[in-house]
């Protein structure tokens, strides 16, 4: 739009009398500008006003939603761990401790038919130690389900912490990114506002001043600028190019006015006083006009020295013209 404007621009530039010429100058130079300073708002939200911003605060959005994630996914694996783990001690210490009370109840059956029968030591002795490695193996099954017990509530207590911290992290990242968009906002409206803020007054100036134009003024310009020696008119004299029989002068005259006249001429005066002198057509147009008073007054003796001469043919009726 700027090299349509800036053609037209440099055309009316050259035309030193065409009408509203300031005016359409300053309309193409406020297209002009108003072109660049769209060219300029483009830039400007394509850089550091608008799109570059955005970018910026969504490539950093994307980073922390990563660690974010990342962080998640560490904690609950670690939670599911310590779950799985206190299951399994769980299951053993359940297993420990069957196996206990199958060794200790083996362990006093035995007793009991050894004081029925007072035999059998060895087979007691070896009862009892099975029962201690049982009872051992169950208390070494209570301390680490017990410690898994210890562990699965810590992680979760973990998880839970670290949810607490993601959640602030998440919060702080949306009011970033609010605060963000609000900027880029504020200044995407600014500046169409600022484009679009000096066009009522530039159209109002134009309108004002295409009122106070005259019509005809650049005419009447373009005529007074005209050289002086191009506006003096050429004058004319008359000049006597025959008489006839009764001393009377005429004009030259072409058959064609002649015939024009539609043989009127016998109502014009024939005396010298119907032809103006060299003078008469020089002078000034007062001078003339009294002069023409003059011979109106004497119109009736014109029409009688007429009658008395008798009609007067025209020059077409002579058979040959002149």
């Amino acid at each position: 739009a700027c090299n349509p404007a800036e053609s037209a621009r440099n055309l009316a530039s050259q035309q030193d009398y065409m009408p509203f010429r300031e005016i359409y100058i300053s309309a193409f130079k406020n297209d002009i500008e108003y072109s660049q300073l769209l060219l300029q708002t483009a830039g400007a939200l394509q850089t550091n006003k608008f799109i570059q911003p955005l970018l910026a605060r969504k490539n950093e959005l994307d980073k922390l939603r990563k660690e974010i994630k990342e962080l998640w996914q560490r904690e609950q694996k670690k939670t599911q761990e310590a779950d799985n783990a206190l299951r399994k001690a769980k299951l053993l210490y359940a297993q420990r401790q069957e196996e206990y009370e199958k060794a200790k109840f083996s362990t006093t059956r035995m007793e009991e038919e050894q004081l029925s029968a007072s035999t059998g030591g060895k087979q007691l002795e070896k009862r009892r130690r099975l029962e201690e490695e049982a009872l051992q193996k169950a208390e070494e099954a209570n301390d680490q389900y017990k410690a898994c017990i210890a562990d699965a509530s810590e992680k979760r207590n973990d998880l839970e912490n670290v949810k607490s911290d993601i959640l602030i992290q998440i919060r702080e990242l949306v009011f970033q990114c609010d605060l963000t968009l609000k900027a880029v906002t504020v200044n995407w409206f600014q500046m169409q506002q600022a484009q679009v803020v000096s066009l009522p007054v530039n159209y109002q100036s134009l309108c004002e001043s295409t009122k106070l134009y005259e019509p005809g003024q650049r005419y009447s310009e373009f005529v007074r600028s005209l050289p002086k020696d191009m506006a003096t008119l050429e004058h004319f004299s008359f000049e006597n190019q025959g008489t006839q029989s009764g001393g009377l002068p005429f004009g030259k005259r072409s058959v064609n006015s002649v015939h024009s006249s539609h043989g009127n001429l016998s109502q014009m005066s024939v005396t010298s006083g119907d032809f103006q002198s060299v003078d008469e057509v020089e002078s000034p147009v007062h001078m003339r006009t009294a002069k023409i008073g003059e011979k109106r007054s004497n119109s009736s003796t014109d029409i009688q020295a007429l009658r008395i001469q008798g009609p007067f043919r025209g020059w077409g009726s002579q058979g040959g013209g002149m």
